[in-house]
């Protein structure tokens, strides 16, 4: 098993870590969790209105989570100002389908790619951010946001349901329209909204393998996701049989001080 050091700066690099093969009881995933960082807190899921499933871990299944729809390409929790962008940590317990695959996309690398004049552009931007289950009001900020510990910058992205043809813009039957975005809106200084063919250019850009990672799913798998560092996107799940994930959500480090 790698070190703790390991795999956060991994998740870091490439937006998640991934091991195949790894047998785990509950207490052992616990206990790896704990390893990397602090655990939410019972009461910080509730701003989720979600609690734990069994033994402080949330079962995730295709049958009770979204039943079986997904969003678009999202990060998680991306509106809390103090518990944004979250590590995310899984263990697959059963997996029925080999349709089962998570897709990472490295939005921090390809801001990195970009040159000066885009990466101005961007900072000239501001985004509107919601909690669509309603936790907060609607707010403004920087549609760039710098990581606390690297200096990397990327784009402040939550999730956007949009009608398009990109890869994992347009959210899945069942799941349409804003009430399911968290970015209501991105401006420009002139007070222009960016439209959707815009959006769509950034997405088409970032389609490559340099940027775009697609992950089958196996049982036994083991991954941590830095909701930071990448967006991610399962298609719908509407296969028969269940399939089941152990979660846990970890405090980002700049979160634990």
């Amino acid at each position: 098993m790698d070190n703790p050091k390991q795999i956060i700066e991994e998740a870091r690099e490439q937006g998640y870590y991934v091991r195949r093969n790894v047998n785990m009881t509950k207490q052992e995933f616990l206990e790896w969790c704990a390893s990397l960082s602090t655990p939410w807190t019972e009461e910080i899921h509730k701003i989720h209105k979600e609690t734990f499933d069994d033994n402080n871990i949330v079962t995730w299944s295709n049958k009770t989570r979204f039943k079986g729809h997904s969003l678009p390409w999202h990060a998680d929790n991306p509106w809390h100002e103090k518990y944004k962008f979250p590590l995310r940590p899984f263990w697959a317990e059963k997996i029925s389908s080999e349709k089962d695959i998570i897709y990472y996309l490295n939005i921090t690398k390809w801001f990195e790619d970009q040159d000066k004049s885009t990466k101005e552009y961007f900072k000239t931007l501001r985004v509107l951010t919601q909690d669509y289950k309603g936790g907060c009001q609607p707010y403004w900020s920087s549609f760039v946001k710098k990581h606390p510990i690297t200096g990397k910058e990327s784009f402040n992205w939550g999730a956007m349901a949009l009608d398009s043809k990109v890869f994992g813009l347009t959210a899945d039957e069942g799941m349409w329209g804003p009430h399911f975005s968290y970015t209501m809106a991105i401006e420009k200084d002139n007070r222009e909204l960016v439209q959707t063919s815009e959006i769509e250019s950034w997405f088409s850009s970032m389609m490559t393998d340099r940027y775009l990672y697609g992950h089958q799913w196996k049982q036994k798998d083991l991954a941590l996701m830095d909701n930071w560092v990448s967006l991610h996107y399962i298609g719908s799940q509407n296969y028969e049989q269940e399939r089941i994930l152990w979660r846990k959500t970890l405090l980002q480090p700049w979160h634990t001080g």
